[in-house]
Order: C-alpha cells, then sequence, then structure tokens
C-alpha cells in the first residue's frame, strides 16, 4: 500500500493527520480564537509541502537535514514571549489506550530547540481547550521503530531513537501499529493533561 493510501485509510484515526484533517483544523482554529480574544497575532511557519509536487520529493528523504525542516511547529506565536506552537491532534488508533503519539524526529527536533532556548510547544486539545505543554517537561513511555526502518537509508532515526533511548531511559519498541507506520514516541495522555497549561494563561505568561 503507498503512504497516501495508507494516510486516506487512516485519516479518521487521527494518527497522522494532515494539515487538513478535520480535528487538526478544529484546533487550529480553538488556538486562533483564543490569541484572537488577547490580542494575540497567529503566524503560519512557513511549510515546505507548500507545493504538492515537492511534498512527496521531501518525504523520500530521511536525511537528518530533511527531518530537521519537515519536523518544524505549525505556529508562530507573537506573545509578549514568542513560541512556536506544533498541533497534535494524534493518538493511538485505538481510542482506549490513553496514549498521544508524535513523531519521533518530531519530538526529537522540539526537544533539542527548547533545550536550545529557542520555545517550542505542542498543543492538544482538553474538551475544546487549547493546553500546551513542552517536550523538556514530558517524558515519553516509549519509542515505536518498526523492523523495516533498520537499514543504513534510515540511519538519523534510528540515531535518534537510541540517543533519546539512553539519554532519558526510555524503551525501543518494534511492535507494529496502525498509522502512517512512521516512527513514533507514546506519551501517556493524563500525564499530559497533569503537566500542561491552558493555551490562554501561557500567552499571558
Amino acid at each position: 500500500m503507498g503512504r497516501q493510501a495508507q494516510l486516506n485509510e487512516y485519516e479518521d484515526e487521527g494518527f497522522y493527520p494532515l494539515p487538513n484533517h478535520k480535528p487538526h483544523k478544529t484546533l487550529e482554529y480553538i488556538v486562533e480564537i483564543t490569541c484572537q480574544a488577547n490580542n494575540i497575532v497567529v503566524l503560519d511557519v512557513p511549510h515546505y509541502a507548500n507545493k504538492e509536487e515537492d511534498r512527496w520529493k521531501w518525504a523520500r528523504n530521511f536525511s537528518m537535514e530533511s527531518l530537521y525542516t519537515r519536523s518544524m511547529p505549525d505556529k508562530f506565536v507573537l506573545a509578549p514571549r514568542p513560541f512556536y506552537l506544533d498541533i497534535k491532534t494524534t493518538t493511538n488508533r485505538r481510542k482506549d489506550t490513553g496514549n498521544v503519539a508524535i513523531e519521533l524526529s518530531c519530538f526529537y527536533f522540539n526537544l533539542k530547540r527548547t533545550l536550545m532556548g529557542v520555545r517550542s510547544y505542542y498543543c492538544i486539545s482538553d474538551t475544546g481547550v487549547a493546553r500546551v505543554f513542552s517536550p523538556t517537561n514530558i517524558k515519553p513511555h516509549e519509542i515505536r521503530v518498526q523492523s523495516k526502518w533498520k537499514t543504513p537509508e534510515y540511519s538519523a532515526l534510528n540515531s535518534m531513537a537510541e540517543e533519546l533511548s539512553k539519554k532519558y531511559k526510555i524503551k525501543v519498541i518494534g511492535k507494529a501499529s496502525a498509522g502512517s507506520f512512521d516512527p513514533f514516541v507514546l506519551i501517556k495522555r493524563e500525564k499530559i493533561l497533569q503537566n500542561s497549561t491552558a493555551l490562554y494563561d501561557l500567552i499571558k505568561m
């Protein structure tokens, strides 16, 4: 099955939503109106896939440089202390797992940016409220890298998994999963809710 067919098959599951995926657009709207109500401007981060013909060229390249570009957050929030915001509506296909899934390269580079002092947050929806958390505040409990990725072509992804696993004591699992089949990290949704803040509070800080 081709990648686009995989995305189409699981689109309603919300594991790997495209920017025009309905839950993603809904959360974008919540972010926009929350910021507008506080006179805060939200900018779109220039996207590598603005041109459809370029999108799949990027998608076929798994160098560290390509993955860095593809991991850029969705939004830049011009709050008194500006920050990047990456909107996430990804969950495991099975709704009862209680996990939020984030692409491995996305988590890795957002963590790196944050450690460098570049404020980068993730945003999820909690009963219609935008909640944000930093990748430095919440450690994933699992990294999923299926055996198909264990080849030299994907060495950058494997080095990310190895670095996170060793530094933060996170187990790496090769278990099959639904969705795009890309490597990802799992974070307990309950842990996110306990260690996050409402967007409307963060933009006032």
